[in-house]
């Protein structure tokens, strides 16, 4: 069987993707994280309990992995270590980005961007290293261009918008749904002109257990699956 490394795995999407793969019964899955939420998922998986932001994650480079899933990825400076580490040891690499990565702006928003008409975000030295959600995109965009220096390496990078559906520990999406449910008042932004896309984590999901196993593939993809 084809070794898979998923890092992350237990809360939103790697957890779907982990239900996934099991019922497909073709891989042989190991998870990597800190085993703080959900520990008790999976039993049946390899579990490496770690920190990748530590000299935990050096528990992964003695074993070639067929594909990893990185689902938990938010500093650059990291990821390159890793990957320094990693050459040739690695089959493919599947990396979960965002649209955030994207340099939007006024002109952009009515924009249909495909994966090579917008530029990313710049990401300065502080911001590599920046634990606040507002430099998010930056440290993503940088992440994406680390994986791209590394010539050596068979990746797909994928580029959510804002994903919901099963196990979505946020509000993001369902807060809506829930109080048009209850009948109850909720808080409607003043943009009623603008539209958002979104990913439903079903789809994302096939596009993932897709890309581990294609032939011939771009490097990008926005998998946003409707308005």
């Amino acid at each position: 069987m084809k070794k898979i490394l998923i890092l992350g795995g237990t809360q939103f999407i790697g957890r779907n993707v982990v239900e996934r793969l099991i019922e497909l019964n073709q891989y042989e899955i190991t998870l990597f994280n800190r085993q703080r939420t959900h520990p008790e998922l999976f039993e049946n998986c390899t579990k490496i309990k770690g920190d990748r932001e530590t000299d935990d994650i050096n528990q992964l480079t003695h074993v070639y992995w067929d594909f990893i899933i990185d689902l938990s990825c938010y500093y650059p400076t990291n990821l390159d270590a890793f990957l320094r580490k990693m050459e040739n040891k690695i089959g493919r690499y599947i990396f979960i980005s965002t649209v955030s990565a994207y340099q939007w702006n006024e002109e952009t928003q009515n924009m249909v961007i495909t994966e090579d008409n917008l530029a990313t975000l710049p990401c300065t030295e502080t911001q590599k290293t920046d634990t606040n959600m507002v430099t998010y995109g930056e440290r993503k965009a940088e992440c994406e261009r680390i994986l791209l220096k590394h010539k050596w390496l068979d990746k797909i990078i994928l580029r959510p918008c804002i994903v919901y559906g099963k196990y979505d520990h946020t509000d993001r999406f369902y807060y809506w749904l829930y109080k048009i449910n209850q009948q109850q008042p909720f808080v409607m932004p003043k943009c009623e002109h603008e539209k958002i896309t979104l990913t439903y984590i079903t789809d994302l999901v096939n596009i993932i257990v897709q890309s581990l196993e294609i032939k011939k593939h771009s490097v990008f993809y926005n998998t946003s699956t409707h308005e």
